[in-house]
């Protein structure tokens, strides 16, 4: 089931976006904008798999923003991947 109105903003932690991303729940033709909050530490708990199947299936995002507040931490390849490549 689609969410009845097209949402401005969704929230949501790598896992359960994925899963509404899965199920249909809304669409991701028009996501602009992708940002991840804390990507390292969703990565230190084992949301790798779920974060490139968000990325991979937001062909139209032309903006990803990722942010950390630990210093010196390296961006995984997957987030630099694009499907429009």
């Amino acid at each position: 089931m689609e969410l009845a109105h097209t949402p401005h903003l969704i929230i949501g932690t790598p896992g359960r976006l994925a899963d509404h991303m899965r199920r249909g729940t809304f669409s991701t033709e028009w996501v602009k904008t992708f940002i991840l909050d804390e990507f390292d530490k969703s990565l230190e708990i084992g949301f790798e798999e779920e974060m490139d199947e968000i990325i991979y299936n937001l062909p139209n995002a032309y903006r990803k923003i990722m942010t950390s507040a630990t210093q010196g931490v390296d961006i995984p390849d997957i987030l630099w991947v694009s499907k429009n490549l």
